[in-house]
C-alpha cells in the first residue's frame, strides 16, 4: 500500500524516482517499527498466562511421578468397594405408580362402557 501511495498518487507522483524510493523505504521502516512496538506492548500470549502455564507445568512435573508410583502398586480394594450384585429394576410404565398402574396390578376387568342410548 505504501508503494502504491508513493509511486502513483499526487503530489509524490511528480517527484523524481530517487526521492520516491527514499520516501518509500522511510515510510516502510516507520510502519515496521510501529508494528514491532505494538507487538512488544501487546504480546500474543499475555505475561500472566505465561506465568500460569509455567506454574501448571511445574505441578504436572511434581504429580506425574506420584501417578506412576500408584500405577505400579497392586490394586487392593476394601470390601465396601467391591461390586455388589444388583437385581434388575422394573422400569415399565406400571412401575411408576398412579391410578392406572394399581388397576393393572389388581387385574380387575374393566366394565364395558355404556353408550348414551343405554343410559337413558
Amino acid at each position: 500500500n505504501v508503494g502504491f501511495a508513493v509511486f502513483t498518487m499526487r503530489p509524490m507522483k511528480d517527484l523524481p524516482v530517487a526521492h520516491k524510493v527514499v520516501i518509500f523505504v522511510f515510510i516502510e521502516h516507520v510502519i515496521l517499527f510501529l508494528k514491532h512496538l505494538i507487538k512488544e506492548k501487546f504480546p500474543s500470549i499475555p505475561p500472566d498466562v505465561e506465568d500460569l502455564d509455567q506454574g501448571n507445568e511445574e505441578v504436572v512435573r511434581a504429580v506425574i511421578p506420584i501417578f506412576e508410583q500408584h500405577r505400579k502398586q497392586p490394586k487392593h480394594r476394601p470390601d465396601y468397594m467391591k461390586q455388589m450384585s444388583v437385581s434388575s429394576v422394573d422400569i415399565s410404565p406400571q412401575s411408576f405408580g398412579g391410578r392406572r398402574a394399581t388397576q393393572l396390578d389388581q387385574q380387575q376387568p374393566r366394565s364395558p362402557r355404556r353408550s348414551r342410548s343405554e343410559e337413558h
